[in-house]
């Protein structure tokens, strides 16, 4: 009976994951000899250095963790075991959670272009795009997802804020004329609006800003998720825009979202980032400082900055340098 109970205690699945320091990965760099970063249309430099976004490795929510796995996984100094309901929503499978990371990762390099772009001075127009049509929305049928709404009742659209101001000024029930550019053709489409549940006309859309820019700026990074990696995109971006190198010959690592307008959120797993960035050699690292509080100590020779904004993280590059003390300067992007 008792052999029974150790039996089944040791093969029956247990609710948590395991997190420990995942790879580094140079966005200056290539995935399967494809570059992370490509720029068409404009000139680029060379780097002789490194900007490497940092992970952290996940056990799936659908993964089998058995005692004997977890308590291994404890054991080791460098690797967290954590309820799963702490990494992951109820009721999400990997290909869920696969799905979120993928569009996250999207989303987190169109940021990472414009914000790059916005530092060094262009000024970028936007179209407004329909991501999604609701379901039961009273557009279904009539406009679709990728259409570029041009303008409503002959009124020109130029951002979604400008949409959401016009839409206020109609009633539940008023017929729109939407003008929408669709695969290069322009069509001029009536929309009887709906009503939302405060009573407001509505379209049934989900539109987005995307932005126009005045050369091509390509991301490319398999098996990597979530929005964490926008920061240092962004500054890999810089760096192959601009003549004068960021890195100076330093192995330089970092993570963080970013938003079109260049500030930098925090992120999950900064102490393992930390760790798996020194281990691949980097000892500057840039984090967020809405993450600091969060760190208590790093390893021997490793520098860590927080910043607030991409202009912080570009000015840590150009003023930090790094000795064989470790540091923590985490209110300030100013050098330790």
């Amino acid at each position: 009976m008792v052999l029974a109970f150790v039996l089944f205690a040791l093969l029956v699945p247990l609710p948590y994951v395991i997190m420990s320091p995942g790879p580094a990965t140079n966005t200056l760099g290539s995935d399967n000899k494809i570059p992370l970063i490509t720029i068409s249309g404009h000139a680029t430099y060379p780097s002789n250095g490194e900007l490497a976004l940092t992970t952290v490795s996940v056990s799936q929510p659908e993964s089998q963790l058995r005692a004997p796995l977890i308590l291994e996984a404890w054991l080791r100094g460098d690797t967290q075991v954590l309820p799963r309901d702490e990494i992951y929503p109820p009721n999400q499978n990997n290909s869920d959670i696969n799905a979120q990371n993928a569009e996250e990762m999207k989303s987190s390099q169109e940021h990472a272009t414009t914000a790059a772009l916005r530092y060094l001075g262009y000024t970028l127009a936007s179209d407004v795009v329909i991501q999604a049509i609701a379901q039961g929305s009273p557009s279904l049928g009539i406009l679709r997802a990728g259409d570029v709404i041009r303008a409503v009742q002959g009124i020109k659209v130029l951002t979604s804020a400008d949409l959401r101001t016009q839409m206020a000024t109609y009633k539940p029930g008023d017929v729109l004329s939407v003008s929408v550019d669709r695969s290069g053709t322009r069509l001029d489409l009536s929309v009887k609006t709906g009503k939302s549940p405060e009573g407001h006309a509505l379209l049934g859309i989900l539109p987005i800003d995307q932005f126009v820019y005045p050369f091509a700026v390509t991301i490319r990074l398999n098996d990597v998720g979530g929005p964490s990696a926008g920061m240092m995109f962004a500054l890999g971006i810089i760096e192959k825009l601009t003549p004068e190198s960021l890195t100076r010959k330093r192995m330089i690592a970092g993570t963080g979202t970013i938003d079109d307008n260049g500030n930098v959120g925090a992120i999950g797993g900064i102490g393992d980032k930390i760790l798996g960035a020194y281990r691949h050699g980097a000892r500057l690292f840039l984090a967020p400082v809405s993450n600091c509080a969060e760190i208590h100590s790093v390893p021997a020779g490793m520098h860590v900055v927080g910043v607030k904004t991409l202009k912080d993280a570009v000015k840590a590059l150009q003023s930090v340098s790094v000795s064989a003390k470790a540091s923590i300067s985490c209110g300030t992007s100013s050098a330790p």
